[in-house]
């Protein structure tokens, strides 16, 4: 920077040091501010006068006034902005000199008044500032009718409206004090026609003097007699809808309000919110950032009225006391193509959204886009898209400006870049539109290995038999450093499929068969699986998957395959991968499983894949925590008992060793929509009874029990279900009658649609 502030690159030098000044004032490294800031100074005041008077011809700014001495026209901004910079430094001393200089060279300036008050009213001299705005109004005023001087129509405002502002602060404070000097009881009789009931009526009525006999009571106000701290706990409790409401009650509730920062942290604003309520809700925030030291909103949730989308995205571009962390954000008139070149064309808007971390976006889609979204958000780690729609192309001119925006960032993309922050994505579609994408968002972030640290990938929504087969292999394999993967409602990928081109475990059975020492090593990162598929034509039976096919899959903690075309043979084969000394897998849902068919009864016929055997099931996962069976087919009260059988034999082998396990404790059971009794349910949990231990011999304890039962839409007695949790088989139990269908968004469905 030293290098770079010489006089010979002149006016334009000293600009950018502004600039260069604010940007590290914005991003609060203040220090690097008021270093530029200092160097900006020293060089325009090393300016001879001959040299200022040229350059402030060639600006045609006028030469000076009176007594004033000729300045550089840049030197009162940088004053301005070094004092600005002290301020926030808490060094008031050096501010309220650079405030002094400032207002000696330029007396008709509003500038230099409005930061001197300010200090002042940081010190707690009210009547000070109120002086310093009173003379600066007098003598701009003076420099405008005497020497024509143009002043900012906005900065003059502003000195009138702080001075009215103080005077009535200073004002109100002594009538207050006249007033409480007089009280003596608990009523107070003033001359006064109206009865006035609050302490603020008082006050009003001293400052409009108006007078007549009334009795007066006592403000019942509660922020104005508890302590601040207490507030603070009380305003925590409420959503932030509320606290909103509460900020509008009067003055008082405001500024108390407002200055607590933390009820400002986490925002979650009513849907369909008008643009004017948006900017309130701006000025509000403002107020509350002067009171923290790092100013910065931890999550923002916004649901725009559709017709001022774009308005309220010009706010939130704008935002310059405040930095978001996590947003979320419904938009549905403004496409990502819009969304990305708002950003891209603001300064502004590119530095409020390079510091997001989260970013949720339900926003339609226009393809390609979103391959160059990313590059403006370098510090995301958690990107969330639900597509809603896919953006049709109106005309051949909106084609042509669509083509060259492609072209141009095409040409300026940096190839090599990594996106090394982001480590979660979710790309949700609306499968209404998914007939119409032939190709997946984001898929040139895959293939060339651009997410190194991507953990978490979600996709859902998609028809993958629009997609090149080819990429759909090459996209499966590039897969395999994740932890946790989520597939939902994907038509044309089922489980067979991401087994069989999950690793090149082909390549690796070749190597083996032909004692080759393997060149591939097969990694097993996964520790989250999530396959739903959308619809069932067939069923599964794995039986030409190899098991260099599963190891991929061996250190799976979670399996949710609800709704999948695998058979009960299927199901084995990959628990059995599971089964190792350092298994740590724990949970497992098999719901509305097609073709994982349970024994209804004794005479049932033997099916496909074999009916389910629970206890082959807790052979391969003995550490199983969470088990959903919700929807099954087949499943009733025989079934059911087979589940009592088998943990009462997994309990029976135990016994035999020492070290054994003595107890099984699932945290998480559900049994929704199938058609079972209360009999039946009871039946599974007489463990105790059918190995005669007594319950002093459990630690008083069943030796099964279940956290949470979950048994959403089916009828049981009051009394069975009060009768499972006064034994202690059960803690908790949730039992809703009214609710349609198992599936529900956001509960145990990442699809909104």
């Amino acid at each position: 920077m030293s290098d770079a502030l010489t006089k010979e690159n002149g006016l334009d030098v000293l600009g950018k040091a502004i600039d260069l000044g604010i940007n590290h004032f914005m991003q609060q490294n203040y220090h690097k501010a008021l270093k530029i800031f200092s160097k900006a100074i020293s060089l325009a005041e090393s300016y001879d006068e001959d040299e200022i008077i040229k350059l402030r011809k060639t600006l045609k700014l006028p030469q000076k006034w009176s007594s004033c001495k000729i300045i550089h026209p840049k030197l009162g901004s940088l004053l301005d902005h070094r004092a600005a910079t002290y301020e926030r430094l808490n060094d008031l001393t050096n501010s309220f000199k650079d405030c002094e200089k400032l207002i000696e060279l330029e007396p008709f300036g509003c500038k230099g008044y409005l930061r001197m008050s300010k200090i002042f009213m940081r010190q707690g001299k009210q009547t000070k500032a109120y002086a310093v705005l009173v003379k600066g109004i007098k003598r701009v005023n003076y420099g405008i009718e005497k020497y024509n001087i143009p002043v900012s129509g906005k900065l003059l405002e502003a000195l009138r409206r702080q001075k009215e502002a103080i005077g009535e602060d200073i004002k109100k404070d002594r009538i207050v004090k006249q007033i409480e000097n007089k009280v003596e009881d608990k009523l107070l009789v003033v001359p006064t026609k109206r009865k006035l009931t609050t302490l603020s009526d008082m006050i009003s009525d001293q400052l409009t003097k108006k007078q007549s006999p009334a009795v007066i009571y006592f403000s019942k106000d509660p922020l104005e007699k508890l302590p601040l701290e207490l507030i603070r706990k009380i305003f925590k409790y409420l959503p932030f809808q509320s606290i909103s409401s509460c900020v509008l009650v009067s003055k008082i509730w405001y500024e108390i309000i407002t200055s607590f920062p933390e009820l400002f942290e986490d925002i979650q604003l009513k849907r369909q919110i008008s643009a004017s309520a948006f900017k309130k809700l701006y000025k509000i925030l403002s107020k509350s950032s002067q009171n923290r030291t790092f100013k910065r909103i931890n999550r923002l949730k916004i649901y725009p009225k559709r017709q001022e989308e774009k308005s309220i995205l010009n706010t939130l571009m704008n935002f310059t006391k405040l930095q978001i962390l996590n947003l979320e954000i419904y938009l549905s008139d403004i496409n990502l193509r819009d969304l990305f070149l708002m950003i891209r064309e603001s300064k502004l808007a590119r530095f409020n959204f390079s510091n997001l971390e989260t970013l949720r976006l339900e926003i339609p889609l226009l393809l390609e886009f979103e391959e160059f979204f990313i590059d403006l958000l370098p510090k995301l780690s958690v990107f969330e898209i639900v597509i809603s729609e896919i953006t049709k192309i109106k005309n051949q001119s909106d084609a042509k400006k669509i083509s060259d925006n492609l072209k141009t960032l095409k040409d300026e993309e940096d190839r090599k870049l990594l996106y090394k922050n982001l480590k979660c994505l979710s790309i949700v579609m609306n499968p209404s539109f998914s007939t119409n994408v032939k190709k997946l968002p984001f898929e040139r972030y895959f293939l060339d290995k651009k997410l190194p640290n991507l953990e978490t990938l979600t996709i859902a929504g998609f028809n993958f038999k629009n997609f090149n087969q080819e990429f759909v292999k090459s996209f499966i394999q590039n897969l395999s450093n994740l932890k946790h993967l989520v597939l939902e409602h994907n038509d044309g990928l089922t489980i067979q499929d991401l087994i069989l081109n999950f690793s090149k475990w082909k390549e690796y059975d070749y190597c083996l068969e032909n004692d080759i020492k393997p060149i591939t090593k097969i990694s097993s990162n996964l520790q989250t699986l999530y396959v739903r598929e959308p619809s069932i034509t067939s069923v599964q039976h794995l039986r030409l998957v190899s098991p260099s096919a599963l190891i991929p899959f061996k250190n799976i903690v979670s399996l949710d395959i609800t709704g999948s075309s695998l058979s009960f043979e299927a199901l084995i084969k990959i628990l059995a991968n599971l089964n190792h000394k350092g298994s740590r897998f724990k949970s497992l849902s098999i719901g509305m499983c097609q073709f994982i068919v349970w024994q209804s009864s004794a005479f049932d016929r033997y099916t496909s894949g074999g009916h389910v055997d629970f206890a082959a099931v807790l052979r391969c996962c003995p550490k199983l925590e969470r088990l959903s069976l919700n929807q099954s087919s087949n499943l009733n009260d025989f079934s059911l008992a087979s589940i009592g059988r088998a943990y009462l034999e997994a309990m029976a082998l135990q016994a035999n060793h020492e070290d054994g396990k003595k107890e099984f404790i699932l945290d998480r059971l559900d049994l929704s929509f199938n058609s079972i009794s209360g009999h039946g349910l009871i039946e599974l949990f007489q463990i105790n009874h059918k190995m005669n231990i007594s319950l002093i011999e459990s630690g008083n304890n069943p030796v099964f029990r279940v956290n949470k039962l979950i048994i959403d839409g089916i009828d049981f007695k009051v009394e069975t279900l009060k009768l499972l949790e006064k034994r202690g088989y059960v803690s908790e139990i949730q039992c809703n009658l009214t609710k349609a269908r198992w599936r529900e968004y956001g509960v145990n469905s990442i699809l909104p649609f």
